[in-house]
């Protein structure tokens, strides 16, 4: 809605269907913002799988490092380099081993079904240990799981705890959702 009709309502004294349609067109840029959101991060975790598989296959005799091309790719749609078996198991070890970056990339398996079946509990749990650990990238996406309630039980409270402590390590998306929050009749 343009400001002029919004000055239009609020002239003629209709002060409560301008606000209405205020939280309408807030709830809608959330809505895009989130949106956008989501498949940037689609866009970086295929990267960065891409990466730790090439990592891990360069460890291996014989193997050729693979690159991942992202120009080739659709960016609201992008695909790691194929994982083997052995790529996930040596991931998987180094998470449970403490790694905060692997701890991250199970999650990422496990949120987008990567060569694993896809568990939104699953992922959850990796992304919270590595979040546990202080990744800011973590942080952000858990206060978004638990924001929309995708594999934990939906509270804005935890999503607020875990974007502000995103936000605090100079996550920049994870900023930008805290103040559309605050946006929200119900933001602080």
């Amino acid at each position: 809605m343009e400001a002029s009709r919004l000055q239009e309502l609020a002239t003629k004294g209709d002060i409560d269907l301008a606000k209405s349609e205020l939280q309408k067109e807030i709830a809608l840029a959330k809505v895009e913002t989130i949106q956008w959101t989501a498949g940037m991060f689609a866009a970086q975790t295929a990267l960065i799988i891409g990466a730790l598989f090439t990592m891990m296959r360069m460890g291996q005799p014989g193997a050729q490092p693979t690159v991942y091309q992202p120009h080739t790719q659709e960016m609201h749609a992008p695909a790691p380099s194929p994982a083997l078996p052995a790529d996930i198991a040596a991931i998987r070890a180094a998470a449970e081993g403490g790694n905060i970056a692997a701890m991250t990339t199970m999650g990422a398996l496990y949120h987008y079904g990567h060569e694993v079946q896809q568990d939104d509990a699953e992922a959850s749990r990796w992304y919270l240990l590595a979040a546990a650990k202080g990744h800011a990238g973590a942080q952000f996406i858990v206060g978004m799981l638990f924001l929309v309630g995708q594999g934990v039980t939906q509270s804005n409270a935890q999503a607020k705890y875990w974007l502000r402590r995103a936000a605090a390590q100079g996550d920049v998306t994870a900023q930008h959702q805290l103040a559309l929050l605050r946006q929200e009749p119900s933001g602080e």
